[in-house]
């Protein structure tokens, strides 16, 4: 298994945690662990980090992880109702997750 797939997990999962924390009202940060958006994350880190082996231009990976991550965000708005801001909220999220797993997988592949 390539590193970036495991490198888009784990940064979608702390990401996950983080938005879920900031994000969510009222919610502790053991809630933050078992969240929607900490599932979607992750899930999205995955894709995102399997996709980051398979698109070979960078513009077009980053236009990808950015897609998948406004995709797997779609669950969360459809709970919310907040589609504008939830889809953003995802599009930002899978570019960072990306942009995380394009330089770090390209520092650990030596």
């Amino acid at each position: 298994m390539d590193k970036r797939i495991i490198i888009g997990l784990i940064a979608g999962f702390i990401i996950g945690v983080l938005e879920s924390f900031l994000l969510t009202e009222g919610a502790s940060f053991g809630d933050s662990f078992t969240n929607i958006i900490t599932l979607m994350s992750s899930l999205a880190g995955l894709a995102i980090g399997f996709a980051s082996t398979k698109v070979s231009p960078k513009r077009n990976f980053y236009i990808a992880s950015a897609v998948l991550g406004a995709l797997f965000f779609v669950v969360v708005a459809v709970k919310s109702g907040l589609y504008f801001d939830d889809v953003f909220t995802g599009a930002v999220t899978g570019l960072v997750i990306g942009f995380l797993a394009d330089k770090i997988g390209e520092k650990m592949a030596g």
